[in-house]
């Protein structure tokens, strides 16, 4: 049951999670691009030398941000398209493997992975006895 559903699940999560710390630092840079924006304004009141240096800042932090937020728009829904075609095969797996009270294990762990709990199954679970 580990090695044919638990491990793969477990790298899919995973997905989610680097997902998540890309969203993360999405936010890090937009706050940045705030900041920076602020900045210039301020300085262009002031004619402040450093005006310059914070504008190409600015706009470094700026391209950052706008190529991470399209990445972003772009992966997100390749993630959560991809989340059938890597059910499907686990269920078939599971079906042919063990026996039918496993698809109920197997939805509980789904609907578990859902609402971001985690479960643990003993390896008897699902399984056939003699």
């Amino acid at each position: 049951m580990r090695r044919e559903f638990l491990d793969p699940t477990n790298k899919y999560k995973a997905q989610y999670r680097e997902i998540e710390d890309r969203i993360r630092e999405r936010k890090r840079r937009m706050e940045e691009v705030e900041k920076l924006t602020d900045q210039v304004k301020k300085y262009r009141e002031k004619a402040d030398a450093r005006l310059n240096l914070t504008e190409r800042k600015l706009d470094s932090m700026t391209r950052a941000y706008e190529e991470l937020n399209t990445e972003l728009l772009s992966d997100i829904p390749k993630l959560v398209a991809d989340k059938e075609k890597f059910f499907h095969p686990l269920v078939a797996i599971v079906r042919i493997h063990y026996y039918p009270k496993s698809i109920t294990i197997l939805f509980t762990y789904a609907l578990f992975l859902a609402i971001g709990c985690t479960i643990q199954i003993s390896p008897n679970d699902g399984r056939k006895t003699k």
